[in-house]
């Protein structure tokens, strides 16, 4: 198992979302600027610099388990950015540990939605969302442990908590 995994539950239907793209980034945080204690005007109050590392989609239990890392990563930089990754031809790719810093998992909610039939009503609008994505972002403090980001979906809310 990878050291970051996630899960969605749709709670519009109470089943797990199938077949949902999710995409995992590294993100590197870049602090406000201040001058004399004062943010300029028009300064964004946050600002990352996010790279994607891996991709996925759901299986039919609404996880991921397994991530497919970007081919432009080569294995050095993963190594030193992103944590102990494996590539072997006859087990696949292993992502065996997990370096700190901050990530992202970004859902996309809306191909999700628009696959889904309406209601006994015919109304579409009452299972196409209002979401495009979903953005997580979370801090990894202590590289030993597992990272579960869980999403709990309905198509006009979601929530998320730290998972196990």
């Amino acid at each position: 198992m990878p050291p970051i995994t996630c899960h969605i539950l749709d709670s519009t239907i109470g089943k797990p979302a199938s077949n949902v793209l999710c995409c995992l980034y590294k993100v590197d945080i870049i602090e406000p600027n201040e001058t004399n204690g004062n943010l300029q005007e028009g300064e964004l109050l946050f600002k990352d610099n996010a790279r994607l590392i891996a991709m996925a989609r759901t299986n039919n239990d609404g996880r991921v388990q397994n991530w497919n890392f970007n081919p432009k990563d080569n294995q050095e930089w993963l190594n030193e950015n992103v944590g102990e990754i494996v590539f072997d031809k006859s087990s696949g790719i292993k992502w065996n540990s997990v370096k700190d810093g901050n990530y992202k998992i970004r859902f996309f909610v809306k191909e999700y939605f628009n696959r889904q039939k309406p209601g006994n009503s015919g109304d579409v609008s009452e299972i196409n969302g209002f979401y495009s994505f979903v953005d997580i972002n979370f801090m990894i403090k202590d590289p030993s442990q597992h990272y579960h980001i869980p999403l709990l979906l309905t198509n006009f809310g979601y929530t998320t908590y730290r998972g196990s």
